[in-house]
């Protein structure tokens, strides 16, 4: 079982936080925060 990998990208010029999750069972959910 793999663990749920979580990748975070920042936009220091935009200051948007991106948000990436990908799971087994899921292909991958984006989260714009």
């Amino acid at each position: 079982m793999e663990r749920a990998r979580v990748r975070i990208f920042k936009f220091c010029s935009r200051g948007e936080t991106l948000l990436i999750t990908l799971n087994n069972r899921e292909q991958g959910k984006v989260y714009l925060l």
